[in-house]
């Protein structure tokens, strides 16, 4: 006979302070904190998953959650329609131990921004109002903070100014996003 505990199989399947400890102090920014400041994230912290195609975080949403990636790889685009199907130009990719922080990342322009995941991802959700409050006590995290936003915004900033000027623009690996087939060039000669 099997009886299932909803209550006891629910807190069995949570992860402990010390495992999302653990999972936080995978994001190489966050090694130097003590063992006070990773507490504080680890209590303000809980779990998710993604399936591949989710978007992980989008610039619309209301939400300014800060994810560290414990599992899988995402990729940082730029111009996500409402269908979802609109032309994303790479921004470029995120694995394991990146910090991922859209609110510090994004530039004030009109362009939508999202983290998609290319492979099932995990992460660690923190609240970002603790991650602020950590940071604002550790200069040395907050300028590690400042600078990881700073390369994103910038590199956000050039794709969005070059679309913006019509010109080509091209992905983190320097090809340009795939658009529709050029029709082949027609043979001069009839039969």
């Amino acid at each position: 006979l099997f009886l299932w505990d909803g209550v006891q199989t629910s807190a069995a399947g949570e992860p402990t302070l010390a495992e999302v400890r653990q999972l936080l102090q995978q994001a190489p920014i966050l090694g130097g904190l003590d063992d006070g400041d990773i507490d504080r994230l680890a209590k303000a912290s809980s779990l998710a998953r993604y399936a591949v195609g989710e978007y992980l975080l989008d610039s619309r949403s209301p939400t300014r959650n800060v994810l560290v990636m414990t599992a899988g790889t995402a990729r940082l685009v730029v111009g996500v329609g409402d269908d979802g199907d609109a032309a994303e130009i790479t921004i470029g990719d995120l694995g394991q131990g990146e910090l991922i922080d859209l609110a510090t990342s994004t530039p004030g322009g009109g362009e939508n921004i999202a983290v998609r995941a290319l492979t099932d991802c995990e992460v660690v959700i923190v609240d970002p109002d603790v991650v602020g409050e950590v940071g604002s006590r550790n200069a040395e995290l907050a300028a590690a903070f400042n600078q990881v936003a700073s390369l994103r915004r910038r590199r956000i900033e050039r794709v969005t100014d070059h679309r913006a000027m019509g010109a080509a623009v091209v992905d983190s690996e320097g090809r340009e996003p795939a658009g529709p087939a050029m029709p082949e060039p027609m043979d001069d000669q009839t039969p």
